[in-house]
């Protein structure tokens, strides 16, 4: 199809008025604009030839960059607006684009008489000047300023914007499915035939792809052998090719667990009572947790004071202290009279007796030690016991928790004083000055462990 060529003109007219305003009308396929500054009247034509499609021209105006006009003004710039939305987009065609610069300011000249302005008019244009319709535009001088074309005002340039020609039709198109033959399609389709007016047919063939194989699941029992707890095996085939087999098996059951709560004893929580929790599962061991009650605290208050010389002859303080229930109570502590110096004394060990235990509050022997060498019998001296707490009822061994022992004596043992349980059985050696242990209790594992406790001191 043939498009039409047109004849595009930009026209610019510059006349009598106040410096730098500019007017446009946007027309269908040309742009007419007019331009005063300082009173004299300038024109440019922009002219064009371009082949043009159905879609009208549009102008659109932008601010010049300052290397285009260094005294400001703006860029004219004439595109085919094909979307008819009056924007300048990117994929539509630009025909011109022209730069109108601002002059330099000049100096002020006197002022002139009161100009005319200019005005346009705009009326559907003659067929005989446009064949395809049009508008025709009329600019006059408006001598009074009324934006009306008085009968004393003259008509100084007319000039029409023409439509295109309508082009010629296109070819038809035609598009036509029939059935295709075996030969074609084994399995069946389509032949898609596609011509137009001026140009041969062009054939498509689609056929229809084949048919897949069916795909068989099937589920039985699995045997003892293969699941003992049993389970399912799946299999799978599509009729080609042989089984795939899959076992599944259940899981094993797992443990039990329990947990049991009770109420602590006297001895477990004397204040003010607790409860005692019990956990453990199948095969195992209970592991016991006492959480106690906590007591009520009160607020104490400590001072000190300096004492005076009738109270401490050598200084002192006098400490102070109460609670909100009950009344201060004094206490005076002096210091001492330089004394002489007293030959060197005997020092002593502690220690804990067996491995600790992880995770409790006591070693596998279940007592700590002291050893007090003796300066006046040489390696002889005393070893001193106590039950470690262990949060049970057994609490110590005697009355106040302690043992004393004579090291004269070789070898003794350590044992409960409720259930009467031998926690570990004690060596003490004189020479060497050592205490060796084999752990007999089995309830923490440990049983069978054996060690030696250095009771050497540098001062003995």
């Amino acid at each position: 199809m043939k498009k039409p060529t047109n004849n595009i003109f930009l026209k610019l007219s510059f006349g009598p008025r106040t410096k730098g305003t500019i007017g446009f009308i946007i027309l269908s396929t040309a742009v007419l604009l007019t331009y005063q500054n300082c009173g004299k009247k300038k024109e440019i034509q922009i002219v064009t030839t371009q082949a043009l499609t159905a879609a009208p021209l549009n102008v659109a105006v932008e601010s010049a960059l300052l290397d285009q006009c260094t005294n400001g003004g703006i860029t004219l710039i004439t595109y085919m607006d094909k979307n008819i939305n009056g924007k300048l987009d990117e994929d539509e065609l630009v025909l011109k684009s022209q730069n109108v610069c601002n002059g330099a300011t000049g100096s002020a000249g006197a002022t002139g008489a009161t100009g005319s302005g200019s005005g346009l008019i705009v009326t559907k244009a003659p067929a005989g000047s446009c064949p395809s319709g049009g508008i025709q535009v009329k600019s006059y001088i408006d001598e009074n300023n009324n934006g009306v074309l008085d009968l004393l005002e003259k008509v100084t340039s007319t000039s029409s914007v023409c439509n295109g020609i309508n082009g010629s039709n296109g070819d038809s198109a035609q598009i036509t499915m029939t059935p295709a033959t075996a030969a074609q399609c084994p399995n069946g389709g389509s032949v898609f035939t596609t011509s137009t007016d001026s140009t041969p047919n062009e054939s498509t063939l689609i056929c229809n792809g084949t048919n897949g194989t069916s795909a068989n699941i099937s589920s039985s029992l699995a045997s003892p052998s293969q699941c003992p707890t049993g389970g399912r095996v799946i299999s799978t085939s599509n009729g080609t090719s042989d089984p795939i087999y899959s076992v599944i098996c259940n899981g094993t059951n797992g443990k039990n667990a329990f947990i049991t709560t009770t109420m602590a004893g006297p001895y477990q929580c004397p204040t003010s009572g607790g409860i005692v929790i019990a956990t453990w599962t199948d095969g195992t061991s209970p592991e016991t947790q006492i959480i106690c009650n906590g007591v009520s605290a009160t607020n104490a208050s400590i001072t000190t004071t300096a004492a005076n010389p009738n109270q401490c002859p050598s200084g002192g303080y006098v400490i102070t202290t109460s609670t909100d229930k009950s009344a201060p109570v004094s206490s005076i502590i002096c210091n001492g009279q330089a004394g002489t110096n007293g030959t060197p004394g005997a020092t002593y060990l502690t220690g804990i007796v067996g491995p600790a235990v992880t995770g409790k509050p006591y070693s596998a022997c279940h007592h700590d030690f002291m050893y007090l060498p003796s300066t006046s019998a040489g390696t002889a001296g005393w070893l001193i016991f106590r039950h470690q707490k262990n949060g049970t009822a057994d609490q110590g061994v005697g009355t106040t928790g302690f043992n004393v022992w004579n090291t004269d004596i070789a070898d003794f043992l350590l044992v409960a004083e409720v259930g009467s349980t031998t926690y570990c059985t004690l060596h003490y050696d004189p020479i060497k000055l050592t205490l060796s242990y084999t752990v007999n209790d089995k309830a923490d594992g440990l049983d069978g462990k054996k060690g030696t406790i250095s009771l050497k001191s540098e001062n003995h």
